[in-house]
């Protein structure tokens, strides 16, 4: 989930899943990242970006050892679907254990 809180506004207090999970139960994730926006955009339009696990790009590591999800940024050419008003790199990196 990408928010654009500008102009000093809160973000809406609502969930951000389907209702159908809100029926059925189970897991849910998600993680919200609060970055100070520079001076020239204070004032932009607040905006919100849903994003899902599988509109990110994925990199998987050397020799099966795991993945990277590239939510914004890039890495190896792989570029997540995350828009930023500076640039910045959001991955999440699952490995597998060796033992």
């Amino acid at each position: 989930m990408g928010l654009t809180r500008a102009q000093g506004r809160q973000h809406p207090r609502h969930t951000y899943h389907e209702e159908e999970l809100s029926k059925r139960g189970g897991a849910f994730q998600m993680a919200q990242l609060w970055v100070n926006l520079p001076r020239r955009h204070k004032m932009s339009e607040p905006g919100y970006q849903a994003i899902s696990a599988d509109s990110m790009g994925v990199v998987t590591l050397p020799n099966d050892a795991g993945t990277v999800r590239i939510l914004a940024g890039e890495l190896g050419g792989v570029v997540g679907p995350a828009k930023t008003f500076t640039p910045m790199n959001v991955r999440r990196r699952t490995t597998q254990v060796c033992w």
